[in-house]
């Protein structure tokens, strides 16, 4: 009877420092967008099993996720150096166009995570909707820059420029896996992007 009216007088979503109640994984969606959950040291956008305590599984997905971030602006800026080298002007504009809009989504991911760290921590699936947008529509719009300048470098032969030497042969070939090792690192984005917002779901569903 003692502790049916202790569990009646005290409010959901108190923590422990003020009523006693252990705060478990069971209480996310009793607590508003952000909870205090000390293994969430990422946000869910970047490894959804390591928001859920699976540090394994997790702290792996989240490597990977992160260095594939980074394989991606170095790409973006390798073809942006050595674009007019084997692209032309055409193909250099869709390398700068390109690296814009990766460092877009990469400056998004870092707002969401050091918004994670000065709060709380972000509940799962509790990121507003326009930072997913520009986080996922920049990764999204790469993948069709890196389809033009596949494009540009003449594997139908449209935009392709003149060779002439050996050197820019050389240079073509090049530059044309490094847009496919980018393109490559995009597509990882996108799909691990997609993955854990699937896996985390919809802060709706936990209201």
């Amino acid at each position: 009877m003692p502790s049916t009216l202790y569990a009646a007088q005290v409010p959901a979503g108190y923590n422990t420092a003020s009523t006693g109640k252990v705060n478990t994984w069971n209480d996310r969606g009793t607590e508003g967008a952000y909870t205090q959950r000390s293994s969430k040291w990422l946000p869910y956008i970047v490894s959804g099993p390591l928001s859920d305590g699976m540090w394994i599984v997790g702290t792996i997905g989240a490597i990977v996720h992160v260095l594939m971030w980074v394989f991606s602006l170095v790409m973006d800026g390798l073809l942006v150096s050595r674009g007019d080298a084997a692209m032309g002007d055409n193909g250099l504009q869709f390398a700068i166009f390109s690296l814009i809009f990766t460092l877009l989504g990469f400056v998004t991911l870092l707002v969401i995570c050091v918004t994670h760290w000065a709060t709380s921590g972000i509940k799962d699936g509790a990121i507003p909707p326009f930072l997913i947008t520009l986080l996922t529509g920049s990764v999204k719009i790469t993948l069709g820059l890196a389809l033009v300048l596949l494009i540009n470098l003449g594997f139908t032969g449209y935009y392709s420029p003149p060779l002439g030497t050996v050197d820019m042969n050389h240079a073509n070939h090049e530059q044309r896996w490094i847009v496919v090792l980018n393109f490559v690192a995009k597509t990882y984005v996108a799909t691990a992007l997609a993955a854990n917002i699937q896996y985390s779901g919809s802060y709706s569903d936990r209201k």
